[in-house]
């Protein structure tokens, strides 16, 4: 697990899905020991509904981020196509002045 260290030497992960499954556990444990250790400000129930919600937007990220790259396939393609030629233009040019083997005047 990939993980940072915070000022409190504690470890935090740095991956998502770590991160997640750390609230959950994180939220498992405020639910058994909570109330007995005097948690007051983050309690299970709070912590739970802010994983839930994460959850809740990244899902409808990721499904937006695919619909938006199904959108743009088409102009992509065109643009991918209009950069190809342009760079085979500039080789050509750039071979007839400095040879079609590269070199350092290259």
């Amino acid at each position: 697990m990939k993980t940072v260290k915070t000022k409190q030497q504690g470890m935090i992960p740095t991956q998502q899905d770590q991160l997640l499954a750390q609230g959950d556990l994180v939220t498992a444990a405020l639910k058994k020991h909570g109330a007995s250790i005097g948690v007051k400000h983050n309690p299970a129930a709070a912590v739970k509904t802010d994983v839930t919600a994460f959850r809740k937007l990244d899902l409808e990220f990721q499904a937006r981020r695919e619909n938006r790259k199904k959108q743009l396939t088409p102009e992509q393609s065109a643009v991918d196509g209009l950069a190809g030629d342009l760079i085979q233009q500039t080789k050509s040019v750039v071979a007839r002045e400095f040879g079609k083997k590269f070199n350092q005047s290259w």
